[in-house]
């Protein structure tokens, strides 16, 4: 890699050879002497392998690469100092400047390596004033550090290096690197741990954030500090994170009190645990490293194991006065009396990192309104109840049913006074009260009298008193954890199929009990295949009519007279339950001018087709019929729109009624083997009707329209639905 820009300037990086980056590095502060000598920081010469001896121009004596002597060093007032011979290594490895013991021929030290006691020599190769000896060096770097090469200066560079090749942004070497010792990470942790525990006094002292709670009591605040000093605890802020509490360290305290004798009363009981070494050691180990769950949790886990009253657990340090969104954590020791005075004064304070009970939950939202939107505060109902109701307080006005079942779901005994002031609007249910809860008895001025014959008694309001709460199970209630269990335990589906047909009609009918639909799906698909496999009907089957269109029809007592007429033919006569549950339907059938005319359908199915056009005098194409409907005369223009309706005549609808009915039934009259066909009296099903508007024609006339085309193929057009088209099967 290699600096950026055209010039010789710009590929100067921050690990190439730059002046200013290495003079400041340099204990000596001299750049040139640095790099001309390729010397490490503090003083020690360094060989520069893997480069050629003609292209380097040394300002420092060093050592013949040849293999040869070096000239002589002169000092003043020192002699020359002689080296001997010393082999290079090969090309490309590296030169370590420390001693370095290397078995083999390479176990040889670097050439003119200065002595304790000899100063440092300088050069006088050109005429230039004595420099001031250079102060001694400093031990050598360790071996277990891998070092490289330091790469001389920009003065000292090859003339045809250009700022190019390996040695331009060489690594430097250890001196230059800047290591995270232990010592520097302690300095960090210090910084860390004084900063949260400053801004969490801050947040302490101020209360300036909204969800701390400063005591309006003068005195009591005072008390609460004076114990917080007495105790010597101290308080951080729940919103802290984990990574924060983690950084408090509590194992110096964990160190000091195993350092600490052991009680010779042995384990603590009762009170007296707040000022045990012990306790504070386990609750400290405790802490340490766990802050997922509360304090009250984790506290409790190791100190109620302790001997004495199990009731009194030491819990005293999570009370406090004032103080609600903080919790203590205890340090040092306290004497018994501080504790007793911050159980009594303070109140319970939750742990650190709590979501659970201090969590402001969202509100539930209304059915009735659109989803996502807050659900209104609840009306109060100002109908004095002398129980504890919970349905009372919801958001609809309260029934005399709502309250029954809350009452019996509670399991109410004796007597409860009732003040009823809504009158008549407590009997929305009237026929579930008297079903459920009809033998309940009640008094009202010293007269008592069962439930379902209150009606008027309840409707006049005043007071009233439950004597006797008495709650009816109907057979639903009871098959529920039979119809659970179809769902828990398939194993059991076999012994459907032992049950009689009414014990099966009974699970059936209860399936609506099931809260969520996907069990209700299941459990009636079970019970649908066993009544299949076992009886041949079929309990989830819908009849659906489609009746004619005809304004004298009345569709409420076409699936009045035809339900009657099913129930009347069931055998066995235990069916007539289950098919009284059947969804029976009527359906207006709509039929328009196009639902008469068109007859392609019927030409699809044939195979060969004959000319048909004998006998019509119409238009021809190829010598076959092919005409549009509007084009004929003699023929209504409300028939040249095939989606207008024509107006049903009372012949044709009393066919097609029988005809409808006797298709809907036609499955169950199969399943129950039936062989009689509905009659419908017309008197039965019929009402005054509407009469005919003007310009529209009756269903007779289209059909005989049709009658009159017979043979040829009537369709719409491909691009006008409402037109219609005569033509010859041939074309």
């Amino acid at each position: 890699m290699y600096g950026r820009g055209r010039k010789g300037g710009g590929r100067r990086g921050r690990w190439s050879n730059c002046g200013r980056y290495w003079s400041n590095m340099n204990p000596s502060g001299n750049s040139n002497q640095l790099g001309s000598g390729g010397q490490y920081p503090g003083g020690m010469p360094a060989q520069q392998t893997g480069l050629p001896q003609q292209h380097q121009a040394p300002a420092v004596a060093h050592v013949s690469m040849n293999g040869g002597q070096a000239p002589a060093m002169v000092t003043p007032g020192v002699g020359p100092a002689m080296s001997g011979a010393y082999n290079p290594p090969p090309w490309g490895m590296p030169m370590w400047p420390g001693p370095w013991h290397a078995p083999g021929q390479w176990g040889m030290p670097p050439a003119c390596m200065p002595s304790a006691s000899m100063p440092p020599v300088v050069m006088q190769t050109n005429m230039q004033p004595a420099q001031l000896p250079l102060p001694p060096p400093p031990p050598p770097p360790p071996l277990s550090l891998p070092t490289q090469l330091q790469v001389p200066s920009n003065d000292a560079r090859p003339a045809n290096a250009g700022g190019k090749g390996p040695s331009a942004n060489a690594f430097p070497g250890p001196g230059n690197r800047a290591y995270f010792t232990k010592e520097y990470m302690d300095i960090l942790e210090d910084i860390k741990s004084n900063k949260v525990l400053e801004d969490a006094r801050k947040r302490l002292a101020s209360g300036r954030r909204g969800n701390i709670r400063i005591p309006e009591n003068t005195v009591e605040s005072c008390i609460s500090e004076e114990m917080c000093k007495q105790r010597e605890v101290q308080y951080f802020h729940k919103e802290m994170g984990a990574w924060e509490l983690a950084r408090i360290n509590l194992q110096e305290y964990v160190d000091s009190l195993h350092a600490d004798p052991p009680s010779e009363k042995g384990e603590p009981s009762g009170r007296n645990v707040g000022s045990s070494r012990g306790v504070n050691a386990a609750v400290a180990e405790v802490y340490v490293g766990k802050t997922t769950r509360t304090l009250k949790e984790r506290w409790g886990e190791h100190l109620r194991v302790v001997k004495g009253n199990n009731k009194q657990h030491v819990h005293v340090w999570l009370r406090k006065t004032g103080m609600e969104h903080y919790a203590p954590i205890p340090i040092w020791f306290g004497d018994a009396p501080a504790i007793d005075g911050m159980e009594s004064k303070s109140s319970h304070n939750p742990g650190l990192n709590m979501i659970g009970r201090k969590k402001k939950q969202k509100p539930r939202l209304c059915r009735t309104r659109k989803r996502g939107a807050d659900r209104a505060p609840p009306n109060v109902v100002y109908e004095p109840l002398f129980f504890y109701c919970p349905a009372v307080a919801m958001r609809q006005e309260p029934d005399l049913l709502k309250i029954l079942k809350a009452l019996a779901k509670q399991k109410v005994k004796g007597t409860k006074l009732v003040c009823n002031n809504s009158g008549a609007r407590w009997l929305k249910a009237w026929r579930l009260v008297q079903l459920l809860f009809g033998f309940t008895k009640i008094e009202k001025q010293g007269v008592r009298m069962l439930l379902k014959d209150a009606r008027a008694t309840i409707e006049s309001g005043g007071s009233w008193s439950i004597v006797g709460l008495f709650h009816t199970k109907t057979k639903t209630e009871l098959l529920k954890a039979e119809r659970t269990a179809l769902l828990r335990a398939p194993w059991k589906h076999r012994d459907l199929f032992l049950l009689s047909l009414v014990e099966l009609i009974d699970l059936n009918n209860g399936v609506k009990s099931i809260n969520q639909c996907r069990g209700r799906q299941i459990v009636r698909g079970i019970l649908t295949n066993v009544f299949k496999k076992k009886f041949g009907i079929n309990p989830c089957l819908n009849i659906v009519i489609k009746i004619p269109f005809c304004t004298t029809i009345n569709k409420c007592n076409v699936e009045r007279v035809v339900k009657s007429w099913i129930l009347e033919r069931i055998r066995p006569i235990t069916l007539v339950e289950l098919y009284a549950r059947v969804w029976l339907k009527a359906r207006l059938k709509v039929r328009t001018v196009g639902d008469i005319l068109h007859n392609q359908k019927s030409f699809s199915q044939m195979e060969s087709f004959d000319c048909s056009c004998a006998g019509f005098d119409l238009p021809k194409m190829n010598g076959h019929v092919a005409v549009k409907l509007s084009e004929i005369d003699h023929v209504k223009s409300f028939l040249f729109n095939t989606k207008n309706v024509s107006f049903p005549g009372i012949f044709m609808t009393k066919d097609a009624l029988g005809k409808s009915c006797n298709e809907a039934v036609e499955v169950l009259t199969q399943s129950l083997g039936i062989s009689e066909y509905v009659k419908i009296d017309w008197r039965d099903v019929c009402r005054p009707g509407v009469g005919m508007t003007e310009g529209c024609v009756r269903s007779e006339y289209v059909c005989g329209v049709a009658q009159a085309f017979k043979g040829l193929v009537m369709s719409s057009l491909d691009r006008n639905t409402s037109e219609t088209w005569l033509v010859c099967p041939k074309l």
